[in-house]
């Protein structure tokens, strides 16, 4: 059984070789006591379906991030259980829901997020992963413009007075080479950047002044109360 199933050849046979390898894993994780079969998914409660999850690094891995994944365990609020194992080349999640087992590729927040979301039905994982989708598609966006997303975009027009009194903060933020980007209502040119990149980040309909930093998908409406607290908008968004 063992040489039929290393010796496949085809698609059938790498998948009867891959299947052997994933069962042969469950069962060392079981019997290592590493899987707990009562534990109730995070967002239904309900015991019957269980919930596992693993990061599965391979020795001497080079693009293993145990601290990412300790964060986004934390912001979840569940469980990963980290392992060491040869039978994965580069770094994977394992999630094993009720009688399901789904491994994918952890190289990157953006993938981890989507197979939790995926193979777990974790709604928080879903909701971070649209929300870096979103990130990264301003980011691109911008970057076709030369415009840094570590820029604080200032999203204002003409008319709009509280608009006009953040200028002065923004002129000594600027001396203080803190980068501003500034999208007039009134410049089409500008405008269509906004239009193209950051509508999933700014409110288009204007009215009001906008600080939006496309690197951390966040947008501050209304003006600021203090040079103080723009000061720390814009160095949140150049650190970012």
């Amino acid at each position: 059984m063992e040489n039929e199933g290393e010796n496949g050849v085809g698609a059938d046979g790498t998948t009867r070789s891959w299947g052997y390898v994933l069962a042969v894993s469950l069962i060392i994780l079981v019997g290592a006591g590493l899987i707990y079969l009562n534990r109730p998914h995070p967002e239904t409660g309900r015991e019957s379906e269980n919930l596992s999850i693993y990061y599965m690094m391979p020795p001497d891995c080079e693009d293993c991030d145990p601290s990412m994944i300790d964060e986004i365990s934390s912001e979840l609020k569940i469980e990963i259980k980290g392992i060491r194992t040869r039978i994965v080349p580069r770094p994977n999640i394992l999630v094993i829901f009720g009688d399901r087992a789904d491994m994918g590729l952890a190289n990157s927040r953006l993938n981890i997020l989507s197979i939790l979301c995926e193979f777990a039905n974790i709604t928080r994982a879903c909701e971070l992963r649209d929300e870096l989708r979103d990130i990264e598609f301003a980011v691109d966006c911008l970057n076709r413009y030369n415009v840094s997303s570590n820029s604080v975009i200032f999203y204002t027009e003409e008319g709009c007075d509280h608009c006009n009194r953040m200028n002065p903060w923004i002129r000594q933020l600027r001396r203080e080479n803190y980068t501003f980007y500034t999208i007039d209502l009134a410049d089409e040119n500008r405008t269509r950047i906004a239009d193209e990149c950051l509508y999933n980040i700014l409110d288009l309909r204007g009215n009001i002044p906008q600080f939006a930093c496309a690197a951390l998908g966040k947008n501050h409406m209304g003006a600021f109360t203090s040079i103080e607290e723009m000061r720390e908008f814009a160095e949140n968004c150049r650190n970012a």
